[in-house]
């Protein structure tokens, strides 16, 4: 299926201005205007920090990684109290920048072997190398979800993206292969294949056997979809128990993708 057939477009829409464009309005918006309304300004602070979006998505009785750690620098962290696998990510950070996923005595994005005993030193070089992070930030440290699936030693996202109080589709991306081997495909939410070459960052992904959390996925996504009433990104997991909620992106970014194009179906 094609993306603007899935997007439910008989004829090929007249492009008015770039979603990129609608986007970088927006993020002026939300975060410059001071007339922005209250309402406006508590959806910028759910998509700026991670605990925030924490504490709303708990409040709305959705599913999260356990939190282990709330610290506000390393050295608050007890690395030998914490299990084998755990997420270290910093607040308010994006683009996976200085997030570490260990399991056991290896740090899965890097690759690299790293015992117990250097965890904090591994986690010190990642903040100081760090591109998109506040000096300030805390870091959240929590459970690092099991896919549903075994093979897959990182969980793989399943992202949703949401317009108008509706989820429209769903992206499936795959980190566990090396960086430029690691690959996403396209679902509508009936898990429709979208054929088009929808973002070109990641390559081609194979086809994904429909999860059996799909219904829960969707009524989970627009259960946020309707309460917030924004063009969102909702990166969610899928464990043996159901969707767990990642975070929100406000895709401030879309480089390399469809709809960076002039002729892309959601121009205007």
């Amino acid at each position: 299926m094609g993306l603007r057939t899935a997007l439910g477009f008989k004829k090929k829409p007249k492009p008015i201005v770039s979603l990129e464009s609608l986007l970088a309005a927006r993020k002026a918006y939300w975060w410059r205007d001071p007339a922005a309304p209250d309402e406006v300004k508590a959806v910028a602070s759910l998509v700026a920090s991670k605990r925030t979006m924490r504490r709303y998505i708990a409040a709305m009785g959705i599913r999260l990684p356990r939190l282990y750690y709330d610290a506000a620098c390393v050295d608050e962290i007890h690395f030998n109290s914490l299990p084998d696998r755990v997420v270290i990510k910093p607040d308010g950070g994006w683009d996976s920048d200085a997030v570490m996923l260990f399991d056991g005595d290896r740090e899965l994005l890097s690759g690299k072997v790293i015992a117990h005993d250097q965890r904090a030193a591994f986690c010190r070089e990642a903040l100081n190398k760090a591109r998109f992070i506040k000096p300030d930030a805390r870091l959240l440290i929590e459970e690092f979800v099991k896919d549903y699936d075994e093979n897959f030693a990182i969980p793989r996202d399943f992202k949703v993206y949401v317009a108008g109080g509706h989820a429209h589709i769903v992206q499936v991306i795959d980190r566990n292969p090396a960086k430029d081997q690691r690959n996403g495909s396209f679902y509508t939410p009936h898990w429709i294949r979208i054929e088009d070459q929808f973002q070109t960052c990641y390559k081609p992904g194979p086809d994904v056997v429909k999860p059996e959390a799909l219904p829960a996925l969707i009524d989970n996504a627009e259960k946020i979809a309707k309460n917030i009433g924004a063009f969102l990104r909702l990166d969610f997991y899928i464990d043996a128990e159901g969707p767990v909620f990642g975070e929100f992106t406000r895709l401030h970014r879309l480089r390399g993708t469809l709809f960076d194009r002039p002729d892309a179906p959601l121009s205007g």
